[in-house]
């Protein structure tokens, strides 16, 4: 080991670590230009300084032996509200139902709070990401959410 090293990291970390706690507002204040408002908007809102999301929200999903979604934040848990009107019978992924369309529906609407919007991304949300989550459990950032609606917002500008 060489004198006056301490190990365990590679000598530019600090150099590059610092590089990062000065370039990361100007990173923000260019995403924020580039997306501006909307559901993007809000995951810029909740990352600090340091880079960190500050109020990450994760959604759960489990079999217990019934389907079941849970919304983690903040170290509390809560059931996901159930919006949607498809499956008579809950919450379901990993193909193309009723269930999963509620799921999808009820996903899109509390990752970002408007109900309506939910609603015309649903089918598109259900085949894109739900029918695709595994059978037994998986968890999904709201962060992975927004970026999907974003994207699928700027293929349909007219619907912002």
């Amino acid at each position: 080991m060489a004198v006056g090293s301490r190990g365990g990291g590679s000598p530019g970390a600090p150099v590059a670590a610092f590089l990062l706690f000065l370039l990361w507002p100007v990173a923000m204040v260019l995403a924020a230009w580039l997306w501006g408002s909307g559901p993007m908007a809000s995951v810029l809102a909740r990352i600090g300084m340091g880079g960190q999301i500050v109020s990450e929200r994760v959604y759960v999903g489990l079999r217990r032996p019934h389907a079941e979604v849970v919304v983690l934040e903040e170290g509390a848990t809560r059931p996901l509200r159930h919006v949607g009107n498809h499956s008579p019978s809950g919450f379901e992924w990993g193909y193309g139902g009723s269930g999963p369309a509620d799921l999808a529906r009820s996903l899109l609407a509390d990752a970002t709070g408007d109900d309506d919007l939910a609603g015309w991304m649903e089918q598109d949300f259900k085949w894109g990401v739900v029918a695709r989550l595994p059978h037994d459990e998986w968890e999904l950032p709201q962060a992975d959410v927004l970026v999907w609606v974003e994207r699928l917002l700027a293929e349909h500008p007219a619907r912002r």
